[in-house]
């Protein structure tokens, strides 16, 4: 392994500046052009990796000192390694706990050092530099498509090259639907437990395999849904197009509306209150977490769907029909039909979105997924593959 100095001397010798780069975080919009089919391969002891890129990078042993662009990667290796999720992770983001408090208190209840783990830096803020990532000598670098996008444009990429730090882009943001199951099996090879990760891999086919199968024949009777995106947080109607959530519901037999409203070039935007309430979509999804320290925006007319492992399902709903309080939603016709609903936010970037695809194949095609208990399946996802137990609420539907 080339040591921290060494590397370092390389980044300086090539003359490239070590500078701050920002770090995309859940508002970017860029295009997801690439992706891979290939599965990581390993021969003769060498680890080879092929990433979401079409990168390739290789490794004489499973890396002992791993560098999390995103601390959100929490969610895969919990699974992955149940009794030390946390073996080799030398440094990470600060998104999980920013983002998702009620995972992070959960994880770190159970594995309480996690709180000791050094942050790289703020994602949103670009204070994330080669430099930095250097002190902790690590074997891999691993970014999100996001990241990997930022940094490529900032020059970032070509620095760790020189600098021999190696590293990896995952996915689950951008495109989940075919990026999951790669994703999952990467942090499976980089963390030695490829076993687990093909385990999950089937368990996560089966489930969404079920739903294709059973939508297969809807054809053009397809109901359209708005997804409402962090309501509360931001002002109203952030949603998504061909991308994140906006492909799961097209996955589960729906029509997004992001899809039909949003400009041809983006992959999340707002839609106006106005072109909701003139499309009257047939099921609305307002996606939400545990986000009582954030600050809501200024140009906000509801607060937050209260969602996650540490909610209860009275205050969930109420805090769902709020959401009508939003000027002119009083006439959705949704809301009117108790056609409108509420998804745990983290769902969106996470392995865990199977469970969300299935909500959205029971919410628009009822009649085929009557059999579908979907708190019983995401409590026996916890039973069989986390470390901690099922409680709280992440979904919701309003009622008459």
């Amino acid at each position: 392994m080339v040591n921290t100095r060494s590397r370092l001397m390389a980044l300086l010798g090539s003359g490239a500046l070590v500078a701050s780069v920002g770090l995309a975080g859940c508002s970017s919009d860029a295009h997801n052009d690439a992706g891979s089919d290939e599965t990581p391969q390993e021969t003769d002891s060498v680890i080879s990796i092929t990433d979401i890129v079409d990168h390739t990078v290789e490794f004489d042993k499973v890396p002992e000192r791993i560098i999390l662009g995103e601390s959100r990667a929490a969610y895969t290796l919990a699974f992955l390694n149940k009794d030390d999720p946390l073996k080799g992770v030398v440094a990470w983001g600060k998104d999980l706990q920013k983002n998702a408090p009620d995972f992070y208190d959960k994880f770190l209840e159970k594995f309480p050092e996690a709180a000791d783990i050094p942050t790289i830096g703020s994602l949103k803020k670009g204070d994330v530099t080669v430099e930095n990532l250097l002190e902790f000598d690590p074997d891999v670098v691993v970014l999100t498509q996001d990241m990997y996008d930022v940094a490529q444009s900032k020059g970032m990429i070509d620095k760790l090259d020189s600098s021999e730090i190696k590293w990896v882009v995952t996915d689950y943001r951008r495109q989940p639907v075919e990026n999951t199951e790669a994703t999952v099996e990467i942090l499976g090879k980089l963390t030695g437990n490829e076993e687990n990760a093909q385990k999950f891999i089937e368990y996560y086919r089966g489930k969404t395999d079920e739903v294709k199968s059973k939508v297969a024949d809807v054809g053009a009777d397809k109901p359209k849904t708005f997804l409402w995106r962090a309501a509360g947080l931001i002002a109203c109607c952030a949603t998504f197009k061909d991308s994140n959530f906006g492909t799961m519901i097209d996955m589960a037999g729906g029509i997004n509306l992001g899809d039909e409203l949003l400009p041809a070039d983006v992959q999340d935007g707002d839609l106006t209150p106005e072109q909701i309430l003139s499309s009257q979509p047939d099921h609305v999804v307002v996606t939400g977490g545990a986000w009582g320290d954030k600050e809501l925006d200024e140009g906000a007319k509801t607060s937050f769907v209260e969602l996650g492992y540490a909610t209860d399902h009275d205050r969930a709903e109420q805090s769902l029909r709020d959401e009508l309080k939003q000027p002119g939603f009083s006439e959705l016709e949704a809301g009117k039909n108790s056609q409108m609903y509420g998804i745990y936010h983290q769902f969106y970037d996470s392995p865990y979105n199977f469970i969300a695809i299935r909500a959205f194949a029971q919410w628009q095609h009822p009649d085929l997924f009557s059999d579908v208990d979907l708190e019983k399946e995401f409590m026996e996802f916890h039973d069989e593959f986390m470390p901690f137990d099922y409680s709280g609420t992440f979904f919701v539907q309003l009622s008459q």
